[in-house]
């Protein structure tokens, strides 16, 4: 009885290590084709990926006649040229200003600060002589004295003006 118990258990193993068996020959079959369908998909991918490829390196091709391209460099160097000129023009008139400005002297601040309140204290006194001229001597001879000592201080500092202005 044991041996025939054993011999059911083993044929019982048998059968179930067959059937196995043969499932997994099936599932490798089907793996099998399955693989074969991938590998014919990605072919035809890797074909469509490399004509896209193909069109796209040919759609970003710039392709122009030979004339034309000498005609481009030709504009491109014309343009440099000008620009340059127009550089050159303009850091011209810069060195021109910038050694104006070096010749110039400065003015010491306290000679400054002198002449103004010189300036100041001249026009006080001017305003008080025309003052004291119209109030109290009424003498035509300084109204006429008053009158050309006046316009020569207006024009020698518009003249003044106009030569600073002019240094520019």
């Amino acid at each position: 009885m044991d041996s025939a118990m054993q011999n059911a258990e083993s044929k019982r193993q048998y059968e179930q290590q067959t059937e196995l068996l043969n499932k997994n020959i099936e599932l490798a079959q089907e793996l099998n084709e399955n693989l074969g369908l991938y590998i014919e998909q990605t072919q035809n991918l890797i074909k469509v990926v490399r004509a896209i490829i193909f069109d796209i390196d040919k759609a970003s091709t710039i392709k122009c006649p030979s004339n034309l391209k000498s005609m481009l460099d030709n504009y491109a160097n014309e343009v440099c040229i000008d620009v340059t000129k127009k550089i050159n023009a303009e850091a011209t008139k810069v060195v021109r200003r910038i050694s104006a400005m070096e010749k110039r002297k400065a003015l010491p601040e306290s000679l400054f600060y002198v002449l103004m309140i010189s300036a100041i204290s001249f026009l006080a006194f001017f305003v008080t002589i025309c003052y004291l001229n119209y109030a109290f001597f009424l003498l035509a001879e300084l109204w006429a004295v008053v009158s050309v000592f006046g316009l020569m201080t207006v024009f020698t500092i518009g003249f003044a003006i106009y030569l600073t202005r002019k240094s520019h």
